[in-house]
């Protein structure tokens, strides 16, 4: 039998056993229904990023289901924001460019020089677009070339009236080398006056000149201060006025000037050129073919020449000399 204090040890154990059971059943019940603070967190920065919406303020839907309404685009739009270095552009090496002007200087005829150049041109491009973007800047830049050397080229004695007269226009004026103490020649005065005459009849159009300093007594004076000062004694506004006065030839002419347009006036569009008509063909193919060389949106479209009377002619091979100037600003 067991003795009355193992009984009494029995049922007190019984009575602990009872009592952890019940805390344990109470404690578990409680946690379940309490809220959890990472909840409480998640509420209150709800109410802080949702302010209450009043009659004035704008309703936004947050719907996650409505963000593709709202953030898709068409392709049209896509194809506009696409990043530019996404567009494939003619991206020709100096060397190639130098072995095209000598091809050119024999061959004399765009279609010739670039049959001639396909074998280098096609092992330099890394796929069919770069090819095809090299062959369309070729053809381009030569088949200028030979239109500005055609008879019917230069525009001498009548202006063009179907230019774009707007802010999108600019009047290429050319420099021509001052006398040694700095003073405008003749040739130069020939020039302004062709280019006056531009102005005129597209007044909304700016007016950009462009020489350095020539005079070899007094390099300071700069041949497009100079024609500047001359426009506007002879009432061309001087706001229209753009001067480049650094450049010392026509490629440099050229370069500069694109420079300068493509820096500070980048809603022209358009060049004019105005120079002597000898200096036509040559000048308005180193523009063009420099800006295909850039691929700068900016484009020749139309020339006006004056008529100094000199006897200075410009061959295929003086227009390839100056041409392969440009290669050291590549």
């Amino acid at each position: 039998m067991i003795s009355d204090k193992r009984k009494t040890l029995y049922l007190f154990i019984g009575i602990l056993f009872c009592i952890i059971i019940l805390v344990i059943l109470m404690v578990k019940n409680g946690s379940d229904n309490a809220p959890s603070s990472e909840s409480e967190v998640q509420d209150s920065v709800t109410l802080q990023d949702e302010p209450a919406v009043t009659d004035n303020m704008p309703v936004t839907d947050n719907d996650p289901e409505n963000d593709y309404d709202q953030n898709t685009v068409s392709s049209d739009e896509q194809i506009a924001a696409a990043d530019p270095e996404d567009v494939v552009v003619q991206d020709i090496p100096a060397d190639t460019w130098e072995a095209a002007f000598d091809i050119y200087e024999k061959k004399c005829n765009a279609e010739e020089t670039i049959e001639a150049l396909m074998p280098q041109v096609t092992e330099l491009a890394g796929n069919e677009a770069e090819l095809d973007a090299d062959l369309e800047a070729l053809n381009s830049f030569f088949s200028y070339w030979d239109k500005a050397n055609e008879q019917d080229f230069v525009n001498l004695g009548e202006l063009r009236d179907d230019l774009p007269n707007d802010s999108t226009l600019c009047i290429v004026i050319l420099g021509f080398s001052l006398s040694p103490y700095g003073e405008v020649r003749d040739e130069l005065m020939c020039r302004l006056d062709a280019g006056i005459e531009a102005a005129e009849k597209y007044p909304n159009a700016y007016v950009l000149v462009t020489g350095g300093g020539t005079a070899l007594l007094a390099p300071s004076i700069k041949e497009a201060d100079k024609m500047a000062e001359y426009l506007i004694e002879k009432g061309i506004a001087p706001e229209r006025i753009i001067i480049e006065n650094e450049s010392l030839s026509t490629s440099e002419n050229a370069v500069y000037s694109e420079r300068l347009l493509r820096n500070d006036y980048p809603e022209i569009s358009d060049i004019f050129i105005v120079t002597s008509d000898y200096h036509v063909p040559m000048a308005c193919s180193i523009f063009q073919g420099w800006f295909i060389m850039m691929n700068s949106d900016l484009n020749v479209i139309s020339n006006y020449a004056c008529d100094p009377g000199s006897l200075v002619t410009f061959r295929i091979r003086d227009q390839v000399y100056w041409m392969k100037e440009l290669l050291y600003f590549l």
